[in-house]
Protein backbone atom coordinates (compact mmCIF):
# COMPACT_ATOMS: atom_id res chain seq x y z
CA UNK A 1 0.00 0.00 0.00
CA UNK A 2 1.22 3.25 -0.85
CA UNK A 3 0.01 6.35 1.23
CA UNK A 4 -1.30 9.36 -0.83
CA UNK A 5 1.05 12.31 -1.22
CA UNK A 6 1.27 15.48 -2.34
CA UNK A 7 3.71 15.38 -5.22
CA UNK A 8 1.81 12.29 -6.55
CA UNK A 9 4.18 8.71 -7.35
CA UNK A 10 6.09 7.87 -10.96
CA UNK A 11 5.65 4.32 -10.33
CA UNK A 12 8.38 1.43 -12.57
CA UNK A 13 7.30 -2.21 -12.44
CA UNK A 14 10.32 -4.21 -13.02
CA UNK A 15 10.56 -8.18 -13.66
CA UNK A 16 12.82 -10.56 -11.72
CA UNK A 17 12.96 -12.47 -14.90
CA UNK A 18 13.20 -10.95 -17.80
CA UNK A 19 12.15 -13.62 -20.44
CA UNK A 20 8.80 -14.30 -18.68
CA UNK A 21 5.66 -10.89 -19.36
CA UNK A 22 4.41 -9.75 -15.58
CA UNK A 23 0.87 -8.38 -14.99
CA UNK A 24 -0.22 -6.08 -12.79
CA UNK A 25 -3.13 -3.96 -11.58
CA UNK A 26 -2.94 -0.72 -9.57
CA UNK A 27 -6.19 0.03 -7.38
CA UNK A 28 -6.81 3.48 -5.29
CA UNK A 29 -8.04 3.46 -1.80
CA UNK A 30 -11.89 3.34 -3.10
CA UNK A 31 -11.28 0.11 -4.65
CA UNK A 32 -11.06 1.59 -8.80
CA UNK A 33 -8.92 0.62 -11.03
CA UNK A 34 -6.37 3.40 -11.71
CA UNK A 35 -4.20 1.19 -13.73
CA UNK A 36 -3.33 -1.63 -15.66
CA UNK A 37 -0.92 -3.55 -17.90
CA UNK A 38 1.64 -6.07 -18.87
CA UNK A 39 5.40 -5.48 -19.42
CA UNK A 40 5.85 -7.53 -22.39
CA UNK A 41 8.83 -10.75 -22.49
CA UNK A 42 11.15 -8.38 -24.34
CA UNK A 43 11.56 -4.94 -21.81
CA UNK A 44 12.81 -4.90 -18.84
CA UNK A 45 10.44 -1.89 -17.43
CA UNK A 46 7.14 -0.09 -17.60
CA UNK A 47 6.40 2.89 -15.52
CA UNK A 48 2.82 4.56 -14.98
CA UNK A 49 1.91 7.99 -13.01
CA UNK A 50 -0.42 8.26 -9.85
CA UNK A 51 -1.99 11.78 -9.04
CA UNK A 52 -1.49 14.16 -5.92
CA UNK A 53 -2.86 12.39 -2.99
CA UNK A 54 -4.10 9.30 -3.81
CA UNK A 55 -3.51 6.04 -1.98
CA UNK A 56 -3.15 2.67 -3.78
CA UNK A 57 -1.91 -0.56 -3.92
CA UNK A 58 -0.49 -2.32 -6.86
CA UNK A 59 -1.21 -5.92 -7.36
CA UNK A 60 0.39 -8.50 -9.25
CA UNK A 61 -1.97 -10.66 -11.59
CA UNK A 62 0.57 -12.32 -13.43
CA UNK A 63 2.66 -15.87 -12.11
CA UNK A 64 6.16 -14.47 -12.33
CA UNK A 65 7.38 -12.08 -9.60
CA UNK A 66 7.74 -8.06 -10.39
CA UNK A 67 9.10 -5.06 -8.63
CA UNK A 68 7.52 -1.97 -7.77
CA UNK A 69 9.68 1.25 -7.56
CA UNK A 70 8.73 4.58 -7.41
CA UNK A 71 9.94 8.66 -7.71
Amino acid sequence: MFPGRAEGYVIKIRKEQWNHPVRFIAKDDRGEIIAAGTVPQDRPEAEFLVHQNVGFTVINVGEWTLIVEWT
